[in-house]
């Protein structure tokens, strides 16, 4: 959230008019929203449908390191589950793809891992990053199914990142 101005321009209305010389300084401070939902999937416990050979790991794609990944045989269909724990409201996922990414695929959630329910679907899948937000479902576990790869190298996901906050919580912000 914007907080306000430091340097030469103080307070906080915005927009703000100013002319600028080469010696003035002016910074954007901005602080974290209360009510934003919190990242759950890191650290996390995953199972993966494969692991191409070489250290790409599920594990990789929950460790908040844009330098690891997971990456998957080169066959469709192929997922991704982390486990949250218990379960938990999801309002947004964040896919950070490497070039071998999915041009379709859905996001489901499930509470015993067995039944899915499906909480997003992708038909025209763009890679790089791609955030999904707006959902609002329920769910310990949170899979992402890949349908079909848009390369012909397998799937690969630098990080997979699910935001929510507990199932009771009462701070739920109006849609």
């Amino acid at each position: 959230m914007f907080a306000g101005w430091e340097g030469d321009l103080r307070g906080s209305q915005n927009p703000a008019i100013l002319t600028m010389d080469a010696h003035k300084n002016v910074k954007a401070v901005f602080k974290p929203d209360p009510n934003a939902p919190r990242l759950l999937s890191q650290g996390r416990r995953v199972t993966v449908s494969s692991e191409e050979k070489g250290g790409f790991t599920g594990d990789k794609a929950v460790d908040g390191r844009l330098q690891t990944r997971w990456s998957t045989a080169f066959s469709d269909p192929q997922w991704i589950c982390v486990d949250l724990g218990k379960e938990m409201r999801i309002e947004a996922v964040q896919l950070h793809w490497e070039t071998a990414c999915a041009s379709r695929y859905e996001l489901q959630t499930s509470n015993d891992g067995k039944k899915w329910t499906v909480l997003h679907a992708q038909n025209n899948g763009q890679g790089q990053v791609e955030e999904i937000s707006g959902l609002n479902g329920l769910g310990r576990y949170v899979r992402l199914w890949g349908l079909e790869r848009a390369t012909d190298w397998g799937y690969s996901l630098w990080e997979f990142e699910v935001y929510g906050r507990d199932a009771q919580a009462n701070d739920m912000p109006e849609r």
